[in-house]
């Protein structure tokens, strides 16, 4: 993800921005965001010279999206195929729509408790990569 954003506040090396290209927020989950009213926080790693007003191209690192991507759908992933194991163990009779529902209910779970642990893990910001 790329995108196009405006310096509001600059505090260290971390500076506040606001989006300037409001059709992405659309999908956004960003819950910081929503609440300041498109505002949110970018790490300034590279030191560039900033100042308010200017405007900067942030972009989030990949290795954070994979994380993301693998906590968000791993987990859930990964609880649907231990459900189905643990019943396939549990019940050896269990047919195919038991082990298929267990599976699907434990992909709930997982989905939910994946849900539920992401305000607990720091969210990694996102970096300025070059100022406009």
């Amino acid at each position: 993800m790329q995108e196009k954003a405006r310096v509001v506040e600059i505090d260290g090396e971390v500076a506040s921005v606001v989006a300037l290209d409001l059709d992405v927020c659309i999908g956004c989950s960003n819950a910081d965001c929503k609440k300041n009213g498109s505002v949110f926080r970018a790490v300034n790693a590279r030191h560039l010279p900033l100042s308010v007003g200017d405007e900067v191209r942030i972009s989030a690192a990949a290795k954070n999206q994979a994380k993301q991507g693998l906590f968000a759908i791993g987990v859930p992933f990964a609880f649907a195929i231990l459900g189905y194991v643990a019943i396939t163990l549990a019940v050896p009779s269990a047919g195919d729509g038991l082990r298929t529902g267990v599976a699907l209910l434990t992909l709930v779970v997982g989905s939910l408790l994946s849900f539920g642990l992401r305000k607990f893990f720091a969210q990694a910001l996102p970096e300025i990569v070059e100022v406009l």
